[in-house]
């Protein structure tokens, strides 16, 4: 995917998913896109291909992609989702947010594990 991404874009912008966020957001693009016409590509996850992980406007040589892609060696701008949350809610939910984290973490590690298992 990173490859892909580099030959076809020369701006990428890289989406803030700490919070999921980054799946509504490539969803809205999306959806305008094919409102305009334009031509994308949209690269589903590998774990769960029904939610976008990056989309490709060839024409317009730019990504978006949210950051569970590994996007390590290529420049890209950094779009914080997470900061157009308010700040007093995201402070009263930090201890849910926290524990949500951790399950994830070992849910993936889990996902990840069985998958190395299986080849």
């Amino acid at each position: 995917m990173e490859k892909t991404v580099q030959e076809l874009c020369k701006l990428i912008y890289v989406l803030d998913n700490k919070f999921g966020l980054a799946k509504y957001y490539l969803d809205y693009i999306i959806r305008a896109a094919k409102l305009r016409g334009d031509d994308i590509i949209i690269c589903p996850s590998p774990l769960t291909p029904e939610i976008p992980e990056a989309v490709i406007f060839p024409a317009q040589e730019l990504c978006f992609a949210a950051s569970d892609m590994s996007l390590t060696d290529i420049p890209c701008r950094h779009v914080r989702l997470d900061a157009m949350l308010s700040p007093e809610k995201l402070r009263a939910q930090r201890t849910e947010i926290k524990k949500a984290e951790k399950i994830y973490a070992c849910i993936m590690d889990s996902a990840y594990f069985s998958l190395a298992g299986a080849k």
